[in-house]
């Protein structure tokens, strides 16, 4: 079976947002664009391996990820036949989350 992939609104902001980063950052759009191919292929692999992504569980709510160029993660669950990304964040954002976490609750 292929599976069809839906991003989330909030997924394709988050996107958009590390996209132009690094447009500004780089003055150039070769590393969104190499982000870009780099999703496509692990949306084409996907499409037929829904399964492949890292597993994790939240309130008993199964969810995946997959990483892009070891910087960022593709967030997604499998419902039916279909692929929704709930997320893309750079790692460098998690990291950063999970220091505010812990610091915190300190």
């Amino acid at each position: 079976m292929v599976y069809s992939i839906i991003w989330t609104k909030e997924a394709q902001k988050s996107l958009e947002e590390i996209l132009v980063f690094w447009i500004e950052h780089n003055a150039s759009k070769e590393y969104s664009l190499k982000i870009l191919r780099d999703i496509r292929k692990v949306e084409n692999l996907l499409m037929n391996t829904p399964a492949i992504g890292q597993k994790y569980l939240k309130n008993k709510e199964e969810f995946r990820a997959i990483s892009i160029l070891k910087k960022f993660k593709l967030f997604y669950k499998i419902e039916g036949d279909k692929i929704i990304v709930l997320a893309f964040i750079s790692n460098a954002m998690l990291i950063e989350t999970e220091e505010t976490k812990l610091n915190y609750n300190n």
